[in-house]
């Protein structure tokens, strides 16, 4: 299984996922996410903050 963040904005970031069979050594299923940043408090999406974004860049290891 293996998943990354392939793009990162103010308030969200995108992810792409992989799953692939030991057994058959291909490609079992592949899939993609949003995922927004959400202050429950509020009832409305957040910002995201920039220590995530740092935290993500370097992680993936995105150059500025």
């Amino acid at each position: 299984v293996g998943a990354r963040v392939t793009a990162a904005g103010s308030d969200r970031f995108s992810m792409a996922y992989a799953v692939v069979s030991q057994r058959h050594g291909k490609l079992a299923a592949e899939g993609e996410g949003l995922v927004v940043a959400f202050d429950y408090r509020q009832g409305a999406k957040a910002g995201l903050p920039e220590i995530y974004r740092q935290r993500i860049a370097a992680l993936e290891g995105w150059t500025s």
